[in-house]
């Protein structure tokens, strides 16, 4: 956090570079960092920003593949797969593209018509009317 002034950062390694961090709360930690900035007197431009960067798979696994290059070289390489046009081939050759469940609807059952006995011999059987 306070890698642009040197002093602060030399007295934070010697007398607060320990596990002993860990057991202050957070209130404890915030008065202790107000008095470091008031004491060695940090301006804004000595402070660097970190945006959070959020967590995308793509990211992750393009991490994984390629270890040696840095973070924010990864992310670019992520801008540039989102944006190319054959996205989906880069997408199934790291596995990325998970198959889509397709939802199987009930059928609406058919009513069956009522059909009388004399109908269905009717239709399917040749008749004699006897006297």
């Amino acid at each position: 956090m306070f890698l642009k002034h040197g002093p602060l950062n030399q007295y934070l390694n010697e007398y607060f570079n320990n596990i002993n961090v860990r057991y202050l709360s957070r209130k404890e930690l915030f008065i202790f960092i107000k008095k470091c900035v008031q004491q060695f007197k940090i301006q804004k431009s000595q402070i660097t920003f970190y945006p959070r960067q959020p967590r995308v798979i793509l990211y992750e696994k393009l991490r994984e593949k390629m270890a040696v290059l840095k973070n924010d070289d990864v992310y670019l390489l992520c801008d540039l797969v989102e944006k190319s046009d054959n996205k989906d081939a880069i997408f199934d050759s790291l596995g990325l593209d998970k198959p889509k469940k397709t939802r199987i609807k009930k059928q609406k059952k058919l009513k069956a018509k009522k059909i009388t006995v004399n109908k269905f011999l009717k239709d399917h059987f040749s008749t004699i009317k006897l006297k």
